[in-house]
């Protein structure tokens, strides 16, 4: 129901041809069947190769249109679709491009800072357990025979040094 590029002047429609793609006629009019507006987008195609040879091969694929078989006309690849699109919106694709790397570069240290403080928690608790143990051999084993030969006092201080050392501990890591 239109031409494929509409602008105010002559002029300015000249521009629209040169530098932009025609509006699919599917968005003008959904009724639109696809393949022939797949054979409308090759008629309209910027790139020589893209478009058909001759006239010939586009009566061909009208006629094959018209009898519904199958054109051979096929719509534009994703491929070429998402070089296009690139080329179209360099910049915000570049923008897309150093925020997803920024991201997955975050998301990288946040996991190595991650994975450092389980393995620094990790040895904590290692630490702690060993301390604890050491503790536990002081107060059952070595504090009883140091209490038979009359170091109590000295015994018990050594004790209550070490306890606070532990408890103070977790604050030091």
């Amino acid at each position: 129901g239109r031409a494929p590029f509409n602008a105010a002047t002559p002029t300015e429609t000249l521009r629209l041809v040169l530098e932009s793609d025609p509006v699919a006629p599917r968005l003008l009019n959904p009724a639109v069947p696809r393949d022939l507006e797949t054979i409308c987008i090759k008629c309209l195609a910027k790139e020589a190769g893209r478009r058909y040879t001759t006239a010939a091969e586009v009566a061909g694929d009208l006629g094959r249109f018209l009898e519904h078989r199958p054109i051979r006309a096929r719509p534009p690849s994703i491929v070429y679709r998402a070089r296009k699109f690139v080329r179209r919106y360099r910049t915000g694709v570049a923008a897309v491009a150093v925020v997803i790397v920024a991201l997955a570069a975050g998301l990288a240290l946040a996991l190595i800072g991650f994975r450092r403080a389980v393995e620094q928690q990790l040895a904590a608790n290692d630490a702690r357990a060993r301390s604890q143990a050491m503790v536990n051999f002081i107060m059952q084993k070595s504090l009883p025979q140091q209490l038979t030969l009359g170091r109590r006092q000295a015994m018990i201080e050594s004790v209550e040094t070490a306890v606070r050392y532990f408890e103070e501990l977790p604050a030091r890591m």
